[in-house]
């Protein structure tokens, strides 16, 4: 299995960065995640409120909350970016595969394995020369 790495966007809210991306950049990665959930409540019109989604994802991800970094990957494949199209599913399914990891039964592996794959052929459907969904 190839290394298993996470998509992260670097977003800036309606004024100025958001306060998550230092936090973030900083491996700082339970302030990060209270702090773009805050972001989005303090902009709630923001443009980048989808990249602020999926950033929280990330940030989820980093802390092993699978579950949430589930919810806001999957938030964030709504939106209309095309950057986030492309990585979202490639975040859901290394996301899966972690998640799966932590299963104590082989159905609940194998669940989570297929849905894994689910996401990075559609990743490699909006982007197909993207490496790190090709090499799983």
């Amino acid at each position: 299995m190839a290394a298993i790495g996470i998509f992260f966007f670097a977003t800036s809210a309606a004024h100025g960065s958001a306060p998550g991306l230092d936090s973030y950049r900083q491996e700082k990665f339970q302030d990060a995640y209270q702090q773009f959930p805050e972001t989005l409540k303090e902009h709630p019109q923001t443009q980048a409120s989808d990249k602020i989604q999926f950033d929280s994802g990330a940030a989820a991800y980093r802390l092993k909350n699978y579950n949430k970094a589930l919810e806001s990957f999957s938030q964030a494949l709504l939106s209309r970016d095309a950057g986030l199209q492309s990585n979202s599913p490639y975040n859901l399914g290394n996301t899966l595969y972690k998640r799966g990891c932590e299963k104590k039964t082989d159905d609940k592996k194998l669940t989570d394995r297929n849905k894994r794959r689910q996401h990075y052929n559609a990743t490699l459907k909006t982007n197909p020369h993207q490496t790190p969904a090709q090499a799983q």
